[in-house]
């Protein structure tokens, strides 16, 4: 989110370039300043534009990307693990292989839910109404386990489900399906 007024004066100051006019003082430059080039006057209309839209959009920047997708060969260089790992760091090996700037990217709430969805993890509630996924048969059989974490902030510790390579293995094979 970008400060609305910083951003008005640099449109204004952008407008005044694109113009050949000296922002500070208002006063046009000469033929042989840089703001006299047409290119570079153009580069300041270009700049002004997509300043309008952040004003217009109250601030701030939202780059659409296109939707997940991933090739054979993207999935052939994720990186799994004889060791079993987090779903964060599962989908944070998966956002490696592909171009995160130009799509989006999977998340691990979205492949645990995905879990949660087809019975791979249980969804239950704690204290103060929060919720947790935990393991149940199928998922133990599936190659879902449980370790103990600590959380940082408060240093209580729980239980984290973590998935072993077949499991990761079984994630990748499915991914298109679990980040629609």
């Amino acid at each position: 989110m970008y400060d609305i007024k910083l951003v008005r004066r640099a449109k204004l100051y952008s407008d005044a370039m694109a113009q050949g006019i000296n922002p500070l003082n208002g006063d046009y430059v000469n033929e042989h300043d840089s703001l006299s080039q047409e290119k570079i006057q153009n580069c300041m209309v270009f700049i002004s534009q997509i300043l309008d839209s952040v004003i217009s959009s109250g601030g701030s920047v939202k780059k659409n990307k296109s939707v997940f997708s991933i090739t054979p060969e993207q999935k052939a260089r994720i990186e799994l693990s004889d060791e079993p790992v987090g779903v964060n760091e599962l989908a944070r090996r998966i956002n490696a292989v592909v171009d995160s700037n130009s799509m989006r990217t999977v998340s691990g709430t979205k492949i645990a839910s995905w879990m949660v969805k087809n019975g791979y993890l249980d969804l239950v509630t704690i204290d103060d109404n929060k919720t947790i996924k935990t393991v149940n048969e199928k998922s133990s059989a599936f190659g879902i386990l449980e370790r103990d974490k600590v959380n940082l902030d408060t240093g209580d510790t729980y239980k984290q489900p973590v998935y072993n390579k077949a499991a990761q293995q079984y994630i990748v094979g499915h991914i298109e399906e679990i980040n629609r």
